[in-house]
């Protein structure tokens, strides 16, 4: 399958089907067939938390926007595997 993200320099959307995620914004930092980017996530909590996780490949992206549940993907995927900090809102 194609990804449709592949060339793209920035993706940002609201998620509506998630109890998790509430926006997330990718942005790209590298080159090549499977360019990683900045992942930044806000979270659906009584303070909206607002993390960046860094190097997140591209394909990461589309798993995760194409999976029947983006907070399992999450927590399968993306939380505990890539370098994170927690952003001031």
């Amino acid at each position: 399958m194609s990804n449709p993200f592949i060339n793209t320099k920035t993706v940002s959307m609201s998620i509506d089907n998630s109890s998790l995620v509430s926006n997330i914004e990718w942005k790209r930092i590298g080159t090549g067939k499977n360019p990683k980017g900045n992942l930044v996530i806000i979270f659906n909590n009584k303070t909206n938390d607002k993390y960046t996780y860094t190097n997140v490949p591209v394909n990461v992206l589309q798993e995760m926007l194409l999976s029947e549940s983006i907070g399992q993907y999450f927590h399968i995927n993306i939380k505990n595997k890539y370098d994170t900090h927690k952003e001031i809102i």
